[in-house]
């Protein structure tokens, strides 16, 4: 199973502003917000970690949290290797990837970095 830390630095090295999944319409925050996989291929923080015939991306392309998705669901639609972290945990990153304060044409911005060492200092040690 990869760890939180992980799977944070994968997602923070994975995104520019060019590459993120985003809607112009959340169902979960105001303004934008993520699609699981777009008509691009594009994924969000969660739906690259999805199994790859996961049915999330059929039910709920449309910038659900994984909140809604639920734990039990959520967990038996990811990669084995993705496994076993709580949803609180993807709610997180998901945020952290739809915000687009976060990225730039090259990766992260300077309240990017200041984000990803809040997600690092909370689920990073474990």
């Amino acid at each position: 199973m990869k760890t939180k830390r992980q799977i944070i630095l994968e997602t923070s090295k994975k995104y520019t502003s060019k590459n993120r999944s985003v809607v112009m319409s959340s169902a979960y925050v105001s303004g934008a917000g993520c699609a699981y996989k777009d008509s691009k291929g594009n994924k969000c923080a969660v739906g690259r970690c999805l199994k790859s015939n996961s049915t999330i991306f059929d039910t709920m392309n449309e910038s659900f949290s994984a909140k809604d998705i639920g734990g039990v669901k959520l967990n038996k639609e990811l990669k084995p290797s993705y496994r076993g972290h709580s949803v609180k945990f993807w709610e997180e990153l998901q945020t952290f990837h739809d915000d687009s304060h976060n990225w730039e044409d090259k990766g992260l911005t300077e309240e990017g970095y200041v984000e990803l060492d809040c997600l690092l200092k909370k689920w990073g040690k474990r």
